[in-house]
């Protein structure tokens, strides 16, 4: 079927809805409070500093986390192993204390403006999963920082879900993550991989 389409399922009959175009509007950063030429003040530095040092399982996969802002580069030394990763993340100063304050970072990497650059031996799936749940899923939306609260957080899926459904996720998780940590997304194998997995969900 075309795009924009009214569908009627019981008799499979369509008619096209043609919507006018949108119009091509382009606005400046400045007015939704971004100014790319603005730098972090000392609060937001340690700000930023505490937000990240504070997600303790996060210094087991990056060694340092940099911020391009107006100009400037802020490295924020994560004090775990080396792995010798490191991303660096260009982003205006608003947007970015605000995620950090709110604790909404999935809302920057999701946004589309914010440039991301990997430094190191990164799997080819990029920040998943040595970051993004890490940060996004588990300390942001989860609460749950530290390595103490992270074992309570998990322990408590293991109550809800009960340990036979537990562990069965568990393992289809890893499996994901391992498969998207050695193959491009774009490959032939990763996309049969899916059709696959869909297929055996969807006889389960």
């Amino acid at each position: 079927l075309p795009a924009f389409v009214r569908y009627d399922v019981t008799t499979g009959s369509w008619e096209g809805i043609d919507p006018p175009a949108a119009p091509e509007l382009a606005f400046a950063p400045e007015e939704f409070g971004d100014d790319w030429s603005e730098s972090l003040e000392r609060d937001d530095v340690d700000a930023v500093r505490d937000y990240f040092t504070g997600i303790e399982r996060l210094a087991r996969h990056v060694d340092r986390v940099v911020f391009r802002v107006g100009g400037e580069e802020h490295a924020i030394d994560l004090g775990g192993r080396a792995t010798g990763r490191s991303v660096t993340f260009a982003v205006p100063r608003a947007s970015l204390t605000r995620a950090v304050e709110w604790e909404i970072f999935d809302d920057l990497l999701i946004g589309n403006y914010m440039t991301t650059a990997l430094h190191g031996p990164w799997p080819s799936s990029g920040l998943y999963p040595g970051f993004t749940p890490w940060v996004t899923k588990y300390a942001d939306n989860g609460r749950a920082r530290t390595e103490s609260e992270l074992r309570a957080y998990f322990a408590e899926y293991r109550r809800r879900l009960g340990l036979t459904t537990w562990l069965r996720s568990s393992l289809e998780q890893r499996a994901k993550d391992s498969l998207r940590a050695r193959l491009s997304a774009d490959s032939p194998v990763y996309r049969r991989a899916r059709r696959a997995y869909a297929r055996a969900k969807g006889a389960s």
